[in-house]
């Protein structure tokens, strides 16, 4: 892998107008559930975890090298990659709806969170966000997303002010931060749905 940080565009709980990002189905006979996934989403393969390099000439791969670039425009992007982990999916959507109900609309935000190891990259595509290996927590011992440098789907919700001591969110707050930083207390209240490779 180049040189840099791995980014990954998370999904949030805000209401994308773009097309290619209005749900898919999935339906399990076993069960009788049906599960929403992203439209953009290929559901041909039965695997749990998939990857996809995307197109440079996708409206995808422009959707999330434009949030990228504004953040970054310095750096260039070797590869984008979609995750499509479904396990992790299905446990964020159910967090989206909690969401939706709590506040009366959705208050998904595409942000970012970074990696500066590969390995650390690959073990989040795997087993997804784990607030154990939080380190340098500054506002809060949670998953860090930012307005600037990465891009990530985070459900936001209502947010208070944290410090390095704080374990577990405020009651009645769902992220500590604002502004230009959010920290999350639960693991599946964001998808990291993008894999950036730049340098």
């Amino acid at each position: 892998m180049p040189a840099g940080i791995s980014f990954f565009k998370t999904r949030c709980q805000y209401k994308q107008t773009l097309s290619t990002f209005q749900p898919n189905a999935l339906h399990d006979e076993v069960f009788g559930i049906t599960y929403s996934f992203p439209k953009h989403w290929d559901l041909s393969l039965l695997n749990n975890l998939t990857r996809y390099i995307l197109d440079v000439e996708t409206e995808e791969y422009k959707f999330v090298a434009n949030k990228f670039y504004k953040t970054l425009s310095s750096n260039q992007i070797v590869q984008i990659e979609r995750i499509q982990n479904r396990r992790w999916y299905r446990q964020y959507d159910a967090h989206k709806e909690d969401f939706i109900e709590r506040y009366g609309q959705s208050t998904e935000r595409w942000l970012f969170h970074g990696c500066r190891k590969s390995n650390s990259a690959e073990a989040i595509i795997r087993d997804c966000f784990n607030r154990s290996h939080a380190v340098n927590c500054a506002v809060g011992q949670g998953i860090y997303f930012a307005t600037q440098a990465m891009i990530t789907r985070v459900l936001v919700g209502r947010t208070t002010t944290g410090s390095s001591s704080t374990r577990v969110c405020p009651s009645g707050f769902d992220t500590t931060g604002g502004g230009n930083v959010f920290v999350t207390y639960h693991d599946a209240q964001a998808y990291g749905e993008y894999l950036i490779v730049y340098k």
